[in-house]
């Protein structure tokens, strides 16, 4: 059960090879980064397509607009710190041996 939960919480991570990507998109480097910039955005779309099927199924006085920022903060809230390690990934910068580059 703890190993499932691990690998449940790397998708947290923007850790896309879990999902095995690669296949849909290919294995360019440029693409994956694309790609992981926008798992919160679509995160937050499916959030809002919830939010209006519930509205139009469930409740009809629910305010969406409340609702949405509330989950909107959640969200970002969750996954702040692997939006913040992805978006500089590109700074990162490794030392080669032997003056190599």
């Amino acid at each position: 059960p703890v190993a499932t939960l691990l690998k449940a919480m790397t998708v947290l991570s923007f850790n896309l090879k879990v999902l095995n990507v690669g296949c849909l998109v290919g294995v360019n480097t440029i693409k994956l980064y694309l790609l992981r910039q926008c798992v919160a955005p679509l995160a937050l779309l499916i959030v809002l397509i919830f939010l209006t099927c519930k509205k139009r199924f469930l409740l009809d006085r629910m305010s969406v607009r409340a609702e949405f920022i509330n989950s909107a903060a959640f969200v970002f809230n969750l996954a702040f710190i692997s939006i913040i390690t992805s978006s500089l990934a590109p700074l990162v910068c490794y030392p080669h041996p032997g003056e190599s580059g």
